[in-house]
């Protein structure tokens, strides 16, 4: 009997040393289960990241194609600075027109990304803010206008703003509603008239290739 007791006890100390040193054979087992399937994991997510970035450079490499004839680059000959404008944009002021351009730094797009609205007629509006309605959704901005006129009767007003960083409501929110839509009508309120306008097919397309290609040049709007 006393070499039983002693065989148990010699027994019962070596499991609790095997368990407390870690030596638990499940839990071993277990861990390295774990362990393998985080590398799996961790393997499976590189993995899409890169997917997901050659396919996103394939894509910015295809809009920069496209977009590149349809948009003319002037260059400051003082700095490694340019604005990219769309070729289908008034030359100047007094004409009517909306346009977005953007500038960038040694081939890349920079922050400034800008919104152009410009109105010529015969008459004044002194424009105090413009409704647009794209597909049935009212969105009022409040942009800075600018006026001048000319020989003729001729007057034209135009804001020019810098997305994102207004006080205007002329956000990058506003320019993707446009640039994804077929329908865009614009109510311009004036001191006392209002004159109302519908943006072409050609134009929402302009402002889409402008914000397309902006972000494919690797601008944001974050900054």
């Amino acid at each position: 009997m006393k070499n039983n007791n002693v065989i148990l006890v010699a027994t019962i100390v070596t499991m609790v040393s095997f368990v407390s040193c870690g030596g638990n054979p499940t839990s071993n087992v277990e861990k390295a289960r774990i362990e393998r399937e985080n590398i799996v994991k961790d393997s499976i997510a590189r993995a899409e990241f890169i997917k997901d970035s050659i396919a996103t450079a394939e894509h910015n490499a295809e809009v920069i194609k496209r977009c590149a004839a349809l948009f003319v680059i002037k260059e400051d000959e003082f700095s490694n600075n340019a604005w990219v404008k769309p070729k289908s944009a008034p030359k100047h002021r007094n004409q009517n027109g909306v346009y977005c351009y953007f500038a960038t730094e040694n081939g890349k797009a920079t922050s400034n990304f800008r919104f152009v609205y410009q109105y010529y007629a015969d008459d004044w509006l002194f424009i105090k803010n413009m409704i647009f309605n794209i597909d049935g959704e009212n969105i009022t901005i409040v942009p800075e206008m600018e006026t001048d006129c000319g020989y003729g009767g001729k007057i034209w007003e135009w804001c020019d703003e810098s997305v994102n960083h207004n006080s205007s409501g002329i956000n990058e929110e506003f320019i993707k509603k446009i640039a994804n839509t077929t329908s865009v009508k614009v109510k311009m309120n004036g001191t006392q008239y209002y004159n109302t306008r519908t943006l072409s097919a050609a134009q929402i397309k302009s402002i889409k290739d402008a914000y397309d290609y902006y972000l494919a040049l690797g601008g944001d709007f974050t900054n």
